[in-house]
């Protein structure tokens, strides 16, 4: 819906700045690479299959990291706040997954979800696991799109993972990519950490 927008690139010494100050660092390593933070709003569909749009983060490895990457999914957890956007530089969770991942050379995409940030659609389908799958499908593709125009080179290989709301967005999608789409998606893994248990809370 968007063209993709690199909002900053966070080099290699700043990720180990952050991680040496947070005590992450032996968990994460050293950076290996820069990491460009793109800003999606992709297109989607709706519950019923109608065309909408949500919006989310690329993660492109950089700087020293030149290897075509793999792509890791990844769905958040439960999140009440609507305006809420992974493509934030300053996020915490956002710099988690640069850290983790797109440091380490693998690129990122991580959906918004429906009816969150930059999404048109009326509200979010929580635990509508259709709709999250479709959510971070159709964000594995907003990524592929957008590799080229901001210097991202994706290997082909894909891995999903999410934890809690996450665990199950992931593993719906895991679920469609092997039935629907496996022609068009290689997945190579999936983690699929924990649920979203406390829904009385």
């Amino acid at each position: 819906i968007d063209a993709p927008v690199v909002l900053a690139t966070l080099t290699a010494a700043q990720v180990d700045a952050g991680t040496a100050s947070s005590g992450l660092q032996a968990l994460s390593g050293k950076a290996k690479c820069d990491v460009k933070v793109v800003s999606l709003n992709y297109k989607t569909i709706g519950v019923d299959g109608d065309p909408t749009n949500a919006s989310g983060v690329y993660l492109v490895p950089a700087g020293a990291c030149t290897a075509a990457a793999g792509l890791v999914a990844y769905a958040k957890g439960t999140d009440v706040q609507k305006p809420h956007t992974l493509a934030n530089p300053a996020d915490g969770e956002t710099f988690l997954l640069a850290a983790m991942y797109a440091a380490q050379g693998y690129a990122v995409v991580a959906t918004d979800y429906l009816g969150y940030a930059k999404s048109t659609y009326a509200y979010h389908p929580y635990l509508h696991a259709d709709s999250e799958a479709s959510s971070v499908i159709d964000s594995i593709r907003a990524a592929r799109n957008a590799s080229p125009t901001v210097g991202g080179t994706l290997s082909g290989k894909v891995m999903l993972t999410g934890y809690s709301q996450g665990g199950h967005s992931s593993m719906a999608a895991h679920r469609a990519i092997e039935r629907d789409n496996a022609g068009e998606i290689n997945v190579v893994g999936g983690a699929h950490l924990a649920g979203p248990y406390n829904l009385s809370g």
